[in-house]
């Protein structure tokens, strides 16, 4: 069991780009296989814990796709990559604990909102056609920024007890 975990551990990715919950499906068989060292109890309850997840992580995949399927933009916008199981995957690389579902999902939104307009921007738009689209988006990051500064303030404030 050993070796095996050292061949895991020597991988070409170093382990700050690994997901860690994701990883327990490697060693849940190791841990297995080695009949003197593994305890029952704690096997049963990994086993338990990864399924949980699973089922976690299946019902959120399935509400973001039935969320951005009901969206105008993928029949719009249809040379671009809808892809809302993608966006999920990369919000559960920052937000992979289980208590953290509302910011994942709101992440996994954001992504799959931006990338139909992304993909305009670099494959399909001219620029002449795509200038006012990013002056509108400067304006609209300058003008906002002062009001989220002090929505962000205010919340920080009132999350570290400084009000």
């Amino acid at each position: 069991m050993r070796q095996h975990i050292l061949e895991l551990l020597m991988k070409k990715f170093s382990e700050k780009h690994r997901m860690k919950r994701l990883e327990a499906r490697l060693y849940i068989p190791l841990y297995e296989e080695d009949k003197e060292e593994c305890n029952e109890m704690i096997l049963e309850l990994a086993k338990l814990d990864f399924y949980l997840l699973q089922r976690l992580h299946r019902e959120e995949v399935k509400e973001i796709c039935e969320w951005y399927h009901g969206l105008e933009s993928p029949r719009e916008l249809f040379y671009a990559r809808h892809r809302p199981a993608e966006a999920y995957f990369w919000a559960l690389g920052v937000y992979y604990e289980p208590e953290y579902a509302k910011p994942r999902k709101l992440l996994a939104k954001f992504i799959a909102t931006i990338t139909p307009y992304d993909d305009t921007f670099d494959n399909y738009g001219l620029w002449k056609e795509l200038q006012p689209f990013a002056d509108v988006m400067q304006r609209f990051c300058s003008t906002s920024r002062s009001h989220f500064e002090k929505i962000i303030l205010s919340k920080f404030q009132l999350y570290t007890y400084q009000i």
